[in-house]
Protein backbone atom coordinates (compact mmCIF):
# COMPACT_ATOMS: atom_id res chain seq x y z
CA UNK A 1 0.00 0.00 0.00
CA UNK A 2 1.30 3.50 -0.98
CA UNK A 3 1.70 6.25 1.72
CA UNK A 4 0.21 9.52 1.31
CA UNK A 5 3.88 10.90 0.67
CA UNK A 6 3.95 8.49 -1.87
CA UNK A 7 0.88 9.50 -3.85
CA UNK A 8 1.48 13.29 -3.11
CA UNK A 9 5.25 12.75 -5.59
CA UNK A 10 3.65 11.31 -8.36
CA UNK A 11 1.20 14.15 -8.70
CA UNK A 12 3.46 16.87 -8.69
CA UNK A 13 4.51 17.38 -12.28
CA UNK A 14 7.26 19.44 -13.25
CA UNK A 15 8.52 22.77 -11.94
CA UNK A 16 9.28 25.91 -13.91
CA UNK A 17 12.60 25.17 -13.78
CA UNK A 18 12.69 21.50 -15.29
CA UNK A 19 10.44 23.35 -17.92
CA UNK A 20 12.94 25.86 -18.70
CA UNK A 21 15.46 23.53 -18.57
CA UNK A 22 13.39 21.13 -21.02
CA UNK A 23 12.91 23.84 -23.82
CA UNK A 24 16.67 25.10 -23.40
CA UNK A 25 18.22 21.61 -24.57
CA UNK A 26 15.54 21.41 -26.82
CA UNK A 27 16.11 24.83 -28.57
CA UNK A 28 19.32 24.19 -28.88
CA UNK A 29 19.09 21.05 -30.30
CA UNK A 30 16.91 22.29 -32.61
CA UNK A 31 19.12 25.30 -33.45
CA UNK A 32 22.21 22.27 -34.28
CA UNK A 33 20.17 20.34 -36.50
CA UNK A 34 18.52 23.59 -38.11
CA UNK A 35 22.26 25.00 -38.78
CA UNK A 36 23.39 21.83 -40.12
CA UNK A 37 20.32 20.96 -42.54
CA UNK A 38 20.74 24.22 -43.95
CA UNK A 39 24.87 23.63 -44.75
CA UNK A 40 23.82 20.25 -46.03
CA UNK A 41 21.39 21.97 -48.74
CA UNK A 42 23.43 24.58 -49.63
CA UNK A 43 26.10 22.37 -50.24
CA UNK A 44 24.56 20.34 -52.26
CA UNK A 45 22.62 23.19 -53.95
CA UNK A 46 26.33 24.28 -54.55
CA UNK A 47 27.44 21.02 -56.16
CA UNK A 48 24.00 20.73 -58.13
CA UNK A 49 24.91 24.00 -59.72
CA UNK A 50 28.13 22.81 -60.16
CA UNK A 51 27.62 19.54 -61.92
CA UNK A 52 24.98 21.41 -64.30
CA UNK A 53 27.55 23.83 -65.44
CA UNK A 54 29.75 21.31 -66.04
CA UNK A 55 27.44 19.25 -67.78
CA UNK A 56 26.66 22.30 -70.31
CA UNK A 57 30.45 22.88 -70.78
CA UNK A 58 30.92 19.32 -71.76
CA UNK A 59 27.83 19.28 -73.94
CA UNK A 60 28.84 22.68 -75.91
CA UNK A 61 32.95 21.09 -76.17
CA UNK A 62 31.52 17.80 -77.79
CA UNK A 63 29.17 20.22 -79.91
CA UNK A 64 31.91 21.76 -81.13
CA UNK A 65 34.27 19.28 -81.79
CA UNK A 66 31.71 17.34 -83.40
CA UNK A 67 31.24 20.45 -85.71
CA UNK A 68 34.84 21.52 -86.72
CA UNK A 69 36.54 17.53 -86.67
CA UNK A 70 33.97 17.68 -89.82
CA UNK A 71 34.84 21.15 -92.03
CA UNK A 72 35.69 20.18 -95.06
CA UNK A 73 36.23 22.65 -98.38
CA UNK A 74 36.10 22.09 -102.03
CA UNK A 75 37.67 24.86 -104.27
CA UNK A 76 35.19 26.22 -106.72
CA UNK A 77 34.13 28.72 -108.99
CA UNK A 78 30.78 28.83 -106.84
CA UNK A 79 33.06 28.88 -103.54
CA UNK A 80 30.03 27.46 -101.77
CA UNK A 81 32.36 25.71 -99.01
CA UNK A 82 34.20 27.73 -96.69
CA UNK A 83 35.78 28.45 -93.46
CA UNK A 84 36.23 32.14 -91.61
CA UNK A 85 36.86 32.97 -88.49
CA UNK A 86 36.59 36.20 -87.80
CA UNK A 87 36.12 39.20 -84.60
CA UNK A 88 32.86 40.85 -84.02
CA UNK A 89 32.68 43.38 -80.95
CA UNK A 90 35.80 41.63 -79.79
CA UNK A 91 33.74 38.34 -79.84
CA UNK A 92 34.89 35.84 -82.20
CA UNK A 93 32.32 34.40 -85.12
CA UNK A 94 33.19 31.28 -86.70
CA UNK A 95 31.19 30.43 -89.77
CA UNK A 96 32.33 27.06 -92.12
CA UNK A 97 30.93 23.95 -93.82
CA UNK A 98 30.86 20.90 -92.39
CA UNK A 99 29.44 17.02 -92.86
CA UNK A 100 27.65 17.10 -89.66
CA UNK A 101 24.29 17.53 -90.11
CA UNK A 102 22.03 14.76 -88.38
CA UNK A 103 19.18 13.71 -90.08
CA UNK A 104 15.78 14.31 -88.71
CA UNK A 105 14.85 10.08 -89.00
CA UNK A 106 16.73 7.16 -89.93
CA UNK A 107 14.51 7.12 -93.45
CA UNK A 108 15.07 10.44 -94.04
CA UNK A 109 17.27 11.23 -97.13
CA UNK A 110 18.99 14.31 -96.18
CA UNK A 111 22.95 15.34 -96.98
CA UNK A 112 25.15 15.67 -94.04
CA UNK A 113 26.75 19.13 -96.03
CA UNK A 114 25.11 22.14 -93.79
CA UNK A 115 26.54 25.75 -93.13
CA UNK A 116 27.27 26.23 -89.36
CA UNK A 117 27.71 29.31 -87.54
CA UNK A 118 28.86 30.64 -84.09
CA UNK A 119 28.46 33.80 -82.14
CA UNK A 120 28.63 35.62 -78.81
CA UNK A 121 26.10 37.96 -77.96
CA UNK A 122 25.21 39.68 -75.09
CA UNK A 123 23.04 38.15 -72.48
CA UNK A 124 19.19 39.30 -71.56
CA UNK A 125 18.51 41.33 -68.23
CA UNK A 126 21.15 42.24 -65.90
CA UNK A 127 23.39 39.18 -66.39
CA UNK A 128 26.89 39.76 -66.51
CA UNK A 129 27.54 36.61 -69.03
CA UNK A 130 27.08 36.56 -72.18
CA UNK A 131 25.43 33.79 -74.85
CA UNK A 132 26.72 31.33 -77.26
CA UNK A 133 24.64 30.52 -80.12
CA UNK A 134 24.97 28.04 -83.13
CA UNK A 135 23.17 28.60 -86.24
CA UNK A 136 22.75 25.80 -88.61
CA UNK A 137 21.58 25.54 -92.14
CA UNK A 138 21.40 22.50 -94.52
CA UNK A 139 21.94 23.77 -97.46
CA UNK A 140 25.03 25.34 -99.02
CA UNK A 141 24.97 28.91 -100.62
CA UNK A 142 28.29 30.29 -99.73
CA UNK A 143 29.50 32.58 -96.95
CA UNK A 144 26.94 35.35 -96.20
CA UNK A 145 28.73 38.73 -94.85
CA UNK A 146 25.86 39.81 -92.55
CA UNK A 147 24.43 36.95 -91.36
CA UNK A 148 20.90 37.24 -90.06
CA UNK A 149 19.71 37.02 -86.73
CA UNK A 150 16.88 34.42 -87.07
CA UNK A 151 17.58 30.22 -86.82
CA UNK A 152 20.19 30.57 -84.15
CA UNK A 153 19.71 28.00 -80.92
CA UNK A 154 21.36 29.31 -77.67
CA UNK A 155 23.58 26.60 -75.77
CA UNK A 156 24.35 28.52 -73.23
CA UNK A 157 23.99 31.60 -71.60
CA UNK A 158 26.61 31.42 -68.91
CA UNK A 159 29.85 32.20 -71.23
CA UNK A 160 32.37 34.43 -69.67
CA UNK A 161 35.11 33.67 -71.95
CA UNK A 162 35.52 32.15 -75.32
CA UNK A 163 38.74 31.86 -77.48
CA UNK A 164 38.75 29.93 -80.45
CA UNK A 165 41.87 29.32 -82.68
CA UNK A 166 42.82 27.38 -85.87
CA UNK A 167 46.84 26.18 -86.81
CA UNK A 168 47.85 24.38 -90.07
CA UNK A 169 50.97 22.76 -87.64
CA UNK A 170 50.19 22.97 -84.24
CA UNK A 171 52.62 26.05 -83.46
CA UNK A 172 51.55 28.90 -84.55
CA UNK A 173 47.85 30.10 -84.11
CA UNK A 174 45.54 31.92 -85.40
CA UNK A 175 42.70 33.80 -84.14
CA UNK A 176 41.53 34.65 -87.76
CA UNK A 177 40.81 32.92 -90.69
CA UNK A 178 39.42 33.31 -94.53
CA UNK A 179 39.69 30.51 -96.96
CA UNK A 180 38.66 32.54 -99.55
CA UNK A 181 41.42 35.27 -99.08
CA UNK A 182 44.65 35.11 -100.84
CA UNK A 183 46.71 35.34 -97.72
CA UNK A 184 45.18 31.60 -96.71
CA UNK A 185 45.29 30.35 -100.43
CA UNK A 186 41.83 28.11 -99.99
CA UNK A 187 43.62 26.27 -96.67
CA UNK A 188 41.64 24.54 -93.81
CA UNK A 189 43.54 24.35 -90.70
CA UNK A 190 44.22 21.56 -89.49
CA UNK A 191 43.78 21.95 -85.68
CA UNK A 192 41.27 23.46 -84.30
CA UNK A 193 41.78 25.23 -79.99
CA UNK A 194 38.89 26.18 -77.85
CA UNK A 195 39.66 27.79 -74.77
CA UNK A 196 35.72 28.40 -73.13
CA UNK A 197 35.32 29.52 -69.36
CA UNK A 198 31.17 29.61 -68.02
CA UNK A 199 30.30 31.32 -64.96
CA UNK A 200 27.12 30.61 -62.78
CA UNK A 201 24.59 33.54 -60.90
CA UNK A 202 27.38 33.46 -57.97
CA UNK A 203 30.06 34.21 -60.71
CA UNK A 204 32.00 31.23 -59.77
CA UNK A 205 33.54 30.13 -63.09
CA UNK A 206 34.54 26.44 -64.70
CA UNK A 207 37.25 26.49 -67.53
CA UNK A 208 36.75 24.34 -70.59
CA UNK A 209 39.90 23.41 -73.55
CA UNK A 210 39.63 21.28 -76.89
CA UNK A 211 41.82 20.60 -79.13
CA UNK A 212 39.85 19.23 -82.34
CA UNK A 213 42.06 17.69 -85.13
CA UNK A 214 40.37 18.40 -88.94
CA UNK A 215 40.62 15.07 -91.13
CA UNK A 216 39.21 16.87 -93.69
CA UNK A 217 41.97 19.42 -94.03
CA UNK A 218 43.34 19.03 -97.21
CA UNK A 219 40.74 20.22 -99.54
CA UNK A 220 40.03 19.33 -103.36
CA UNK A 221 41.13 21.35 -105.44
CA UNK A 222 38.99 21.40 -109.37
CA UNK A 223 42.20 19.58 -110.66
CA UNK A 224 42.52 17.25 -108.07
CA UNK A 225 38.84 16.17 -108.40
CA UNK A 226 39.46 15.98 -112.20
CA UNK A 227 42.94 13.54 -111.22
CA UNK A 228 40.86 11.30 -108.97
CA UNK A 229 37.75 10.83 -111.03
CA UNK A 230 40.58 10.12 -114.16
CA UNK A 231 41.95 7.41 -111.69
CA UNK A 232 39.29 5.95 -110.16
CA UNK A 233 37.76 5.68 -113.65
CA UNK A 234 41.21 3.91 -115.09
CA UNK A 235 40.84 1.82 -112.05
CA UNK A 236 37.59 0.11 -112.75
CA UNK A 237 38.43 -0.13 -116.19
CA UNK A 238 41.61 -1.97 -115.31
CA UNK A 239 39.62 -4.06 -112.97
CA UNK A 240 36.57 -5.07 -115.88
CA UNK A 241 39.20 -6.21 -118.38
CA UNK A 242 40.91 -8.56 -115.81
CA UNK A 243 37.23 -9.77 -115.13
CA UNK A 244 36.99 -10.53 -118.65
CA UNK A 245 40.61 -12.65 -118.98
CA UNK A 246 39.44 -14.07 -116.27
Amino acid sequence: MNSPFQNQMRRRGFTLIELMMAVLILTIIASYSGSTLYATFRTQRLIDQKTQLNDVGIAISQRLTEDLSQIFFVESYQKLTYLKLRESGGRPVLSFTALSHASSSPDARESDQCEVTYRVDTSKGQKKTNRLLRKEKTFLDGYQENEEDEGFTELTNNLSEISIELSLDGEKWENTWDSMSPAFANKVPKLARIRMVLSDEQERTQSFESFVEIPLSENLSLEQKKEQQNTQKNSSQDDQKENEDS
